[in-house]
């Protein structure tokens, strides 16, 4: 067996020029499609900016959906606290006594912090 080593004769036997055009606008046409996903894959910037559209847009879809569950997940979290602070007080009564004067001392030292760093004075002076 001879395989044709011209790749003009691989294609047709048929030396009709009709069927020559046809067969060389199909490869013309095959040549063009592997051309441009070549210059497609070649064409790193395009590739990225259409990942960053897609991540882009990913971002905000899970925005609005964030932001939709937004105020059901706090009251969640606030009716939890709440529970929470009341099973405190109930067990513990000195602990929310004491929680609720450092908090109250914490104010009162931020206060004085700010009108010493900030130079405002009292007019008791």
């Amino acid at each position: 067996m001879s395989s044709p080593t011209d790749p003009a004769q691989a294609g047709s036997a048929s030396s009709d020029p009709a069927e020559l055009r046809r067969d060389i606008e199909q490869v013309r046409g095959e040549l063009a499609d592997t051309v441009n996903a070549l210059a497609e894959k070649a064409d790193v910037k395009g590739r990225a900016q259409d990942k960053a559209q897609e991540f882009k847009a990913q971002a905000i879809q899970t925005t609005h959906q964030v932001r939709a569950q937004a105020p059901e997940t706090a009251q969640q979290l606030v009716g939890a606290a709440r529970q929470k602070a009341q099973q405190v007080v109930q067990e513990k009564p000195g602990t929310a006594v004491g929680a609720a004067l450092a908090v109250l001392g914490l104010l009162i030292l931020r206060r004085r912090w700010r009108r010493w760093k900030y130079g405002v004075r009292s007019k008791s002076r």
